[in-house]
């Protein structure tokens, strides 16, 4: 295509050739550009009112909120001292998860070896099993291993309104201490809940 335009009084004569794809290419990126700023405006929908004896103005307001879960109320277990029967212990948590009460747990034991938890004096380890309860159904944990099957989660509440809905129990068996040598065993037990 041949051009030719006016600079300062001087005629300047150019060629420019396009071909097709090149006008195509032009066309789509205007429209493209056309339908964002239509989306803009859609988007911010804020009008003014008109003069008049009465006048209205409209505008849009946006929230967002994210899935957002919550344990809390965790407090450790002192098992006490081998006196020939089983050990066992417990307590409650809060789970909070906004909207729907279902979760998942992860329970991970710091010294646990594949799926089963343990406790450890550095040189000996203990198998211990953990149970929680959601106040629906109980579950037998693995160390590592996600349960997706959690109900109950308070869906209001940061703090389950002082009302705790996850109990959880620890157990040595008599057997598995009496086989233990002397000595003060301890474990980090983490309990990771997420949304499904």
């Amino acid at each position: 295509m041949r051009m030719s335009w006016c600079d300062g009084g001087v005629l300047i004569q150019g060629s420019v050739n396009w071909d097709m794809k090149d006008a195509k290419k032009i066309l789509v990126n205007s429209l493209l550009a056309m339908g964002l700023v239509a989306s803009a405006s859609t988007v911010l929908a804020a009008t003014d009112g008109t003069t008049g004896t009465t006048s209205t103005g409209n505008l849009i307001i946006n929230a967002t909120i994210n899935e957002m879960i919550k344990i809390s109320n965790m407090a450790d277990i002192p098992l006490g001292t081998f006196a020939g029967v089983d050990l066992t212990g417990g307590n409650s948590a809060c789970v909070y998860h906004n909207g729907v009460d279902t979760y998942s747990v992860t329970a991970t034991s710091t010294n646990g070896s594949g799926t089963v938890f343990q406790l450890s004096d550095g040189t000996t380890d203990i198998a211990y099993t953990l149970d929680l309860n959601d106040g629906t159904s109980a579950h037998s944990m693995d160390s590592a291993v996600n349960d997706n099957a959690f109900t109950g989660a308070d869906t209001a509440s940061e703090s389950c309104g002082g009302t705790p809905n996850l109990a959880i129990s620890v157990t040595i068996t008599a057997a598995a201490l009496a086989a233990t040598p002397a000595g003060a065993y301890t474990d980090t037990l983490t309990l990771l809940v997420a949304p499904i």
